[in-house]
């Protein structure tokens, strides 16, 4: 609603001023240049101070059009250019300057913060870092808590995001830094360990979920307006989760970390990607599987999630491997067909002759396990 109001806002600027270059009279054009102002400082109040810009533009479009008063087809013109500096503005300014106002309402819980039950939060789970262009996170098992800030913030950019069992969600902007909680208990608990944790002055509380969320957060569809970031989107796990009945603990690399080894103590699972494919290279999204024992040193520019599993069932550990796969090609719209420009690879490191028999397969397409790929090194870890 709001942007939809910044726009008209803009075309008016130009339309009061054509009016004012046809009134013949003096008033006309001291009420147009009135109104023009007083809607200005309005929208400078309610949400940015680079409103002032669009006033300036407002006096250069009284000015040129008065200018050439009496030439219909320079006017017509003129408007034209007007108007498509003023959209052209627009949208670069949205990317820069809150234009809209997230949290328009108190956030509010039913009891004080200080006397509210927490969730139990699991220390081992917590991850983040450095990520670039998408930053998805959930959980099927806990509330997930995920707070998010750009690369280059300016006053309080900071987004929160409480996401429900069983949900996920994307995120996508150029560069961000985040850190990420698993919260295990109801909902009400897992709000207030948000709220203990972040307080009540983050830019943005989104709730993920597909039940009503808590008063004074708002939702992945209205989160959809651009506010720091270019793309928000939830979705939903399609399946019940395996339950391997052992711990997997997270861990991020980003795409600048310079130790690159992933180092397998039992079992270790991984979803890396290149945000920056080289000219002519397809997207590919790579999940390793390291073995006991083994290395996997993993290319520059690759970025992701890895976990270590450890004392598992071999075999629910490797389902379960499969199935996070699929909930990938689900999730990220990543297809298992190589000759499709953003497709997965299934990449094993460990004894060659112990190759998992495990096999993804979606549709009329299987995807097996690979023990070799360019740039990515295995080895058995030094002592």
């Amino acid at each position: 609603m709001v942007t939809l109001l910044s726009l008209g806002f803009l075309f008016f600027i130009v339309i009061m001023a054509f009016i004012a270059t046809q009134a013949s009279k003096p008033g006309w054009i001291i009420a147009a240049s009135a109104i023009g102002t007083v809607t200005t400082l309005v929208m400078c109040l309610l949400f940015s101070w680079w409103f002032l810009i669009w006033a300036a533009l407002l006096a250069l479009a009284i000015y040129l059009l008065r200018a050439f008063a009496g030439r219909f087809w320079i006017q017509l013109i003129l408007v034209i250019l007007l108007i498509a500096i003023a959209v052209g503005g627009f949208f670069f300014t949205r990317n820069f300057v809150n234009v809209e106002k997230i949290n328009t309402e108190k956030i509010n819980l039913s009891a004080p913060i200080t006397a509210c039950n927490e969730a139990v939060n699991l220390e081992s789970q917590i991850h983040g870092g450095k990520v670039e262009l998408d930053l998805n996170d959930g959980d099927p098992f806990n509330y997930s808590l995920t707070i998010i800030n750009p690369d280059t913030p300016s006053g309080n950019k900071t987004l929160v995001v409480l996401t429900k069992p069983g949900s996920i969600f994307d995120v996508v902007y150029p560069k961000m830094y985040y850190t990420s909680y698993r919260l295990q208990g109801t909902r009400e608990q897992a709000i207030c360990s948000t709220m203990k944790i972040v307080g009540e002055n983050a830019f943005a509380y989104v709730y993920v979920g597909n039940d009503e969320g808590p008063k004074g957060w708002t939702n992945p569809y209205l989160a959809l307006e651009n506010y720091w970031w270019s793309q928000f989107e939830e979705k939903q796990y399609s399946e019940e989760a395996i339950t391997i009945g052992v711990e997997s603990l997270p861990f991020q690399l980003s795409t600048t970390d310079k130790n690159r080894g992933l180092v397998s103590v039992d079992v270790l699972h991984g979803q890396l990607w290149n945000p920056t494919p080289a000219a002519g290279e397809k997207l590919t999204v790579v999940h390793p599987n390291v073995a006991e024992g083994y290395t996997l040193t993993v290319p520059l520019g690759w970025q992701g999630t890895y976990w270590t599993i450890a004392d598992g069932v071999p075999e629910l550990v490797q389902a379960r491997i499969i199935q996070t796969s699929k909930e990938v090609v689900e999730r990220d719209n990543v297809s298992i067909n190589p000759n499709d420009y953003g497709h997965m690879i299934l990449l094993y490191c460990g004894d060659p002759s112990l190759v998992p028999t495990t096999e993804l397969k979606i549709g009329n397409d299987t995807l097996n396990w690979v023990t070799n790929l360019d740039g990515w090194v295995c080895e058995v870890s030094h002592e």
